[in-house]
């Protein structure tokens, strides 16, 4: 069944709620680029276990855009397809960390030193798109 966006979001947050869990959603923004500007601006204090965020990261380095030119203005538009979906969750992350919706006292919004994070590697993200 085909729902709005918010009517989505209110049965999501339902579900949550009887298995205990807390919602809390994420306003949308005006421009995709908004939210991946914000990633950018968060990418240097994230931090990747491997092997276990490989596919996650292997997804995010095919994440990318595309020059759109239909409609007579050039401009870049993200490429939704199968590798998009966990940049659109980080970007949900970022969004969320500009709008004070995660508290700065979490290790995301203070920065983690990588050397604290038990892994057999540590990847250190760095944006493509």
């Amino acid at each position: 069944r085909q729902t709005s966006g918010l009517c989505q979001a209110d049965e999501f947050r339902r579900v949550f709620a009887r298995i205990g869990g807390h919602v809390r959603i994420v306003p949308r923004v005006p421009d995709v680029w908004q939210g991946i500007n914000s990633l950018r601006g968060i990418f240097p204090r994230l931090v990747f276990r491997d092997p276990e965020t490989r596919p996650g990261i292997d997804h995010l380095a095919r994440y990318h855009s595309i020059r759109e030119t239909a409609t007579g203005i050039a401009r870049d538009e993200p490429v939704h397809d199968r590798y998009s979906h966990a940049a659109d969750a980080l970007r949900q992350l970022a969004q969320a960390m500009d709008g004070g919706m995660i508290p700065h006292g979490h290790s995301v919004a203070r920065g983690l030193d990588a050397r604290a994070v038990p892994s057999a590697a540590v990847v250190r993200a760095r944006p493509r798109i």
